[in-house]
């Protein structure tokens, strides 16, 4: 993972482009960071003629309001795909560290979701490891103390709540 603190930084959010929810940015934030000298609209309008960006797939146009009373001004959702090809295509350091700074975050998110799932991958072994303690169990104690250990690895899981009476019905037939 590239370890590097980028200085520079742009708002990522999630947008739905062409159905499909999609880590974006805006393009007007990404010119100006560039510090591109060329208007926003012809900047944005030739690239994307340059590159053959698809719009629903790798954009999103939005007619804005002017509050001037002028012509509206279009905005543009863009992928986070799309702002590291435009920042390459800029060939300046900027560029360069903005298309890094993308990267570290893309690193970042993967890295986040991975310890989501190895946590779950791990609630979920302790909660089977439960319940199968629990139903070797021969003591109301220790009975109650897996049955509260259950409860509370459903909720970091976020699932619905085991049947517990089902698991009291198991215990009952074991003991005759």
């Amino acid at each position: 993972m590239n370890t590097t603190k980028s200085p520079i930084k742009i708002e990522v959010f999630s947008a739905v482009i062409g159905n499909v929810s999609k880590r974006c940015v805006d393009a007007r934030s990404l010119h100006s960071t560039l510090g591109n000298a060329t208007a926003f609209s012809r900047w944005v309008g030739r690239r994307i003629e340059e590159t053959g960006f698809t719009e629903g797939k790798d954009f999103l146009p939005i007619l804005a309001k002017n509050e001037d009373k002028g012509r509206p001004a279009t905005e543009y959702t863009i992928t986070v795909e799309m702002a590291k090809h435009l920042c390459m295509m800029d060939r300046s350091d900027v560029g360069y560290q903005m298309r890094d700074y993308f990267i570290e975050c893309e690193e970042k998110l993967i890295q986040i979701n991975s310890l989501s799932v190895n946590q779950t991958s791990t609630l979920s072994r302790d909660l089977l490891k439960t319940i199968d303690r629990l139903k070797a169990s021969d003591n109301q104690f220790e009975e109650q103390v897996c049955k509260e250990l259950i409860e509370r690895i459903c909720l970091q899981l976020k699932m619905p709540q085991p049947p517990i009476e089902l698991l009291d019905v198991k215990l009952e037939k074991k003991a005759s």
